[in-house]
C-alpha cells in the first residue's frame, strides 16, 4: 500500500513506501542497514514513520568493522537511536584484513554484506533496506567510467535485486539528491555519526569526492541526476544484451559444450583464483588459463573450460560479472557441442 503523504513533506517516506510496493512481495520483516551516519538515519527514520513498513515489524542492523576507534561509539549511538525509535538493533562484528589483496575498502564491504545477509535471514527479514542516494549512484558511475567498464559495471548499483537465497536488496532513496537528505535531516534535528575516514583520500571514492565532485558540480550543476540517468540507461543496455542471449542461447541449455572466455580485469593478486572459484560454484572446472599484460591497470585473462551446460555458464558469469575487479566480460564463445 503507498504512502499518500505528498512527496513534498516527505520525499523520503514516499521513496520508501513506493519501494516496498513495488518489490515487498512475500511475509517478512523490513531490515535497515544501519551505519549511523546521515543517510542511513535518515532512512530508518522514515521506515520507522511508515505504518505499512511498521506492520512488517522492523529491524536495524549495524555492523561493527573494528577499524575505527570511534566504531564502539557508532554503535552505542544506533543503539541510543533504535531505542529512540522502538526499533530492534541487531549488532554483528567483523574482522576485516587491512593487508587484504583487494584492498580494505573491498575486503570491509564483503564482510559487512555477509553480516548483513547472515542477520536479516536469522531476522526472518524479506528485504534489506540500504541508504546509498543519487550521488552515491553518480560517484560509482564515474568510478566505473574510470575503470573502463562496460555497460554492466556503468549501470551502478541495482534499486533492487534478489539474490539466490530470496533476499530482496532495496535501494529506495537511490533516485533522491543528497540535498534533499540533507535538507530532511535538518527539518528534524536528527542526530548522526560522521565517519573520519571518509575524509582519507588515499580511498578513491573519497578522492573522487574531495577533489574531482566539486569541480564537476561547479562545471555542471545538478549533474547528479543526469549521471543517475545515464547509469538507468546502461542498465536498461545491460538488461537487453542479457535478453537477447538468453534467447539466442535457450535451444542450447542443456547441451554441454567447452568455452573459451575473454574477461578484463583489474592486475591485483587473487582475481583469478575468485574467477575460478565462482565457476568451480557452477560445476564448471578450467582447462587453461593465459593472462597478458601484468603490470598493467587492466589486463585481459583467457579461460578455456571443460564441457559445461549453458545455464551453468550463464549463471556462473552473471556472479563473475559481479566481482570488485573484474571490469567486463567480454567474450564468450562455444568451442565444441557435444551433439
Amino acid at each position: 500500500m503507498a504512502s499518500s503523504r505528498s512527496s513534498a513533506a516527505d520525499p523520503l517516506g514516499d521513496a520508501v513506501a513506493r519501494a516496498l510496493a513495488a518489490s515487498l512481495t512475500r511475509p517478512g520483516r523490513v531490515a535497515v542497514a544501519l551505519s549511523g551516519g546521515r543517510d542511513s538515519v535518515a532512512l530508518l527514520c522514515a521506515v520507522a514513520a511508515l505504518p505499512e513498513a511498521r506492520a512488517r515489524d522492523p529491524i536495524a542492523i549495524h555492523v561493527h568493522h573494528g577499524l575505527s576507534a570511534r566504531a564502539d561509539a557508532w554503535q552505542a549511538s544506533c543503539e541510543a537511536l533504535c531505542q529512540r525509535l522502538r526499533v530492534p538493533l541487531a549488532a554483528r562484528r567483523v574482522s576485516v584484513d587491512p593487508a587484504d589483496p583487494e584492498g580494505m575498502e573491498a575486503a570491509a564491504r564483503r564482510a559487512r554484506y555477509a553480516a548483513l545477509s547472515a542477520a536479516a535471514v536469522e531476522a526472518k527479514a524479506a528485504v534489506v533496506l540500504l541508504a546509498h542516494h543519487q550521488d552515491d549512484q553518480a560517484e560509482t558511475l564515474l568510478l566505473q567510467l574510470a575503470r573502463g567498464a562496460g555497460p554492466h559495471g556503468l549501470a551502478g548499483m541495482a534499486e533492487a535485486r534478489t539474490d539466490e537465497g530470496g533476499l530482496i536488496w532495496l535501494r529506495p532513496l537511490l533516485r533522491l539528491p543528497r540535498s534533499a537528505i540533507d535538507a530532511w535531516v535538518r527539518s528534524r534535528g536528527l542526530a548522526f555519526v560522521d565517519d573520519d575516514s571518509n575524509a582519507l583520500p588515499r580511498h578513491r571514492r573519497n578522492a573522487l569526492r574531495l577533489a574531482v565532485v566539486p569541480a564537476f558540480a561547479r562545471i555542471f550543476p545538478g549533474y547528479p541526476g543526469t549521471l543517475a540517468r545515464a547509469a538507468a540507461l546502461q542498465a536498461d543496455a545491460a538488461r537487453l544484451i542479457d535478453d537477447l542471449a538468453a534467447q539466442d542461447l535457450a535451444p542450447l541449455d542443456q547441451v554441454k559444450s567447452e568455452y573459451y572466455l575473454k574477461f578484463r580485469v583489474v592486475d591485483k593478486p587473487g582475481v583469478l583464483s575468485r574467477i575460478a572459484g565462482v565457476l568451480g560454484a557452477h560445476s564448471i572446472s578450467i582447462a587453461s588459463v593465459l593472462q597478458k599484460g601484468q603490470g598493467q591497470s587492466a589486463v585481459p585473462i583467457f579461460i578455456v573450460t571443460h564441457r559445461a551446460k549453458e545455464s551453468d555458464m550463464r549463471a556462473a558469469l552473471a556472479e563473475a560479472d559481479r566481482l570488485p575487479d573484474v571490469l567486463d566480460r567480454t567474450r564468450m564463445i562455444r568451442i565444441e557441442n557435444n551433439l
